[in-house]
């Protein structure tokens, strides 16, 4: 398990290590979690990627008291509804 506190200090501080390895802990995750809602694996690559590419965005703001795990799950989620709502359009 990996320490989210220290990681998420070094991610704000621009630490590209820090990131890779919150990447490799939750990346898997949140593409099973976001292909539920897609059923498009492409779709649901680029989701991930966009996920991930928010969070080193506001990598500075970030100031996650409880589950950053619940944190990012709740991103990619409301990534999916943005992009599908986008897509239904």
């Amino acid at each position: 398990m990996i320490n989210e506190q220290a990681l998420l200090q070094q991610l704000s501080l621009g630490d590209r290590q820090a990131f890779a390895a919150i990447y490799e802990e939750y990346g898997a995750g949140i593409y099973n979690y976001l292909l539920k809602f897609t059923k498009d694996p492409l779709l649901t690559e680029d989701l991930v990627h966009d996920v991930f590419l928010k969070v080193w965005e506001i990598r500075e703001q970030l100031n996650v008291t409880s589950s950053f795990g619940a944190y990012l799950y709740r991103i990619a989620r409301n990534t999916a509804i943005t992009q599908l709502n986008r897509i239904s359009l």
